[in-house]
């Protein structure tokens, strides 16, 4: 094995994907003390439960979702993982690159779009949902998938 070199190849380019508002995913949790309460007071009133749920959420996502976060008394979900693994495999096969997302945009469009992580925005976040403004739109992962 002397003078045999491991190759490793080129890092993935770190890109963010916009997906369409409908891969914005939402479930509404009903704590049983009433609908003016939300998972904010839970967080204030009991800490320890609220983060095992939120633990829960993050570990537990149903199949192709990711979580996202909390607002009011709805859990936020992107339904991400196969247009994330679709792209991917585009990428690399049409185009030779090799690619992981770092950023997740929601986007009032059409069509799924990427680009670089780092390029500006070619769509703005769609953080309307209902009655709802501020509402989740983006995610970005601590180490890129």
């Amino acid at each position: 094995m002397i003078g045999k070199k491991n190759k490793v190849g080129p890092m993935p380019k770190e890109f963010t994907i916009y997906l369409p508002k409908k891969f914005r995913e939402n479930a509404c949790i009903d704590l049983g003390l009433g609908k003016e309460y939300t998972l904010e007071m839970l967080k204030e009133v009991d800490l320890e439960s609220y983060n095992k749920l939120i633990n829960d959420f993050k570990n537990n996502s149903p199949k192709n979702m990711i979580f996202v976060g909390v607002y009011q008394t709805n859990i936020i979900f992107f339904n991400c993982i196969k247009p994330i693994e679709t792209l991917k495999k585009i990428t690399k096969t049409q185009r030779g690159i090799d690619i992981c997302i770092k950023k997740i945009i929601i986007s009032d469009i059409d069509n799924i779009e990427a680009t670089p992580f780092n390029e500006k925005l070619i769509h703005e976040p769609y953080d309307s949902f209902e009655q709802y403004t501020n509402y989740p739109a983006t995610y970005t992962f601590d180490n890129p998938i």
